[in-house]
């Protein structure tokens, strides 16, 4: 996944470009256009598990964390495939690497990422979720490898843990 963002303004686009066959994962509503080369389809956001379970996945991911209940899937057709996305809301917008290294995120980062990488959502400390300040009683932890552009309301802060503090 190559991608250029169209400045560095609080309002950002990020364009993204699409060899043939390679896929995407985009939160639901982010497409602000794609060329013929893009193929669109919905699924549940359910990382691929389908039927009552996988309707029953999405239905839950969507209320702990506020992500649609739909996830698209956006694969290349042809050569040179460009497709446009936007954040929600106004901010920054971040590339992290998934795979040596997961992550944890706040409900609603999620804008796109690779077709290797997905995210679990995991229940945080009761006291945490209602004191701390941290997004609420679930977070986002990735899964897999590869790329994935987070987005997030004013500027994105990169917190290190090295196990000794519990966040």
């Amino acid at each position: 996944m190559e991608y250029q963002l169209s400045s560095t303004s609080m309002a950002p686009l990020v364009e993204i470009s699409l060899d043939n066959n390679e896929e995407i994962q985009i939160e639901s509503g982010a497409m602000v256009y794609h060329n013929a080369a893009v193929k669109l389809e919905g699924k549940m956001n359910s990382n691929g598990k389908g039927g009552l379970g996988g309707a029953l996945k999405a239905l839950g991911r969507s209320i702990t964390s506020g992500e649609s209940f739909f996830i698209t899937k956006a694969s290349a057709i042809g050569a040179n495939g460009k497709i446009s996305l936007a954040p929600a809301s106004l901010g920054s917008i971040k590339e992290i690497l998934v795979g040596q290294e997961q992550w944890k995120l706040n409900t609603g980062a999620f804008l796109v990422s690779e077709g290797g990488v997905h995210y679990i959502m995991e229940r945080q400390k009761l006291d945490g979720a209602l004191f701390g300040g941290t997004g609420g009683l679930f977070v986002m932890k990735t899964q897999g490898s590869g790329k994935m552009l987070i987005s997030g309301y004013g500027d994105i802060v990169e917190i290190a843990l090295d196990g000794t503090e519990d966040f």
